[in-house]
């Protein structure tokens, strides 16, 4: 039999559709088809590309129906797979705020990297703490990569993100 309408589309700001097709070439009763599609930045050369603000403007995400990425397993969170890519450019002043909220049951961990996709140097590392400051100079108009995984578990989740650029007082030694 073939399967009709197998073809994944899936928008990056919602959990992915579960498309349930036919098989054509059989009886009424046969089962249908099911297939999970993993969101488009399931692998780091997919990574969705995130703004940076002025101030926290959360923006939905799911790991639903997300893979493992191949290369090194970041350093926290028991990564056991499941994972979701993004990126953004570090501001000029070297000064970036991440945060990171799960959206319950998921316990989302993040991991942030230098460099570029099969070539990348974890930077950070969060493990059940949603957020992280950076203000450093040598970071300033690099891209940076952001993987968000869930604690010890390869299961999906929905979670919101934001980055923005934090006022970071002068004498920050």
């Amino acid at each position: 039999g073939a399967l009709v309408d197998s073809v994944c589309a899936v928008d990056a700001n919602t959990p992915p559709v579960n498309y349930s097709l036919t098989n054509t070439d059989c009886d009424d009763t046969n089962p249908a088809y099911s297939i999970n599609c993993p969101p488009v930045n399931d692998n780091c050369a997919g990574a969705i590309v995130l703004p940076v603000g002025t101030s926290c403007s959360l923006q939905a995400y799911s790991s639903l129906f997300a893979t493992a990425s191949g290369g090194a397993n970041p350093t926290c969170g028991f990564y056991q797979g499941g994972d979701v890519w993004f990126m953004a450019t570090v501001p000029a002043s070297g000064n970036l705020r991440v945060e990171v909220t799960d959206i319950s049951p998921f316990n989302a961990q993040f991991a942030i990297y230098t460099g570029s996709c099969g070539v990348l140097t974890q930077i950070s590392c969060n493990q059940l703490d949603g957020e992280i400051t950076f203000s450093d100079p040598a970071l300033a108009n690099q891209t940076i990569f952001i993987r968000v995984y869930g604690y010890n578990s390869a299961a999906g989740g929905s979670f919101s993100i934001c980055l923005f650029e934090p006022t970071v007082p002068s004498n920050n030694n």
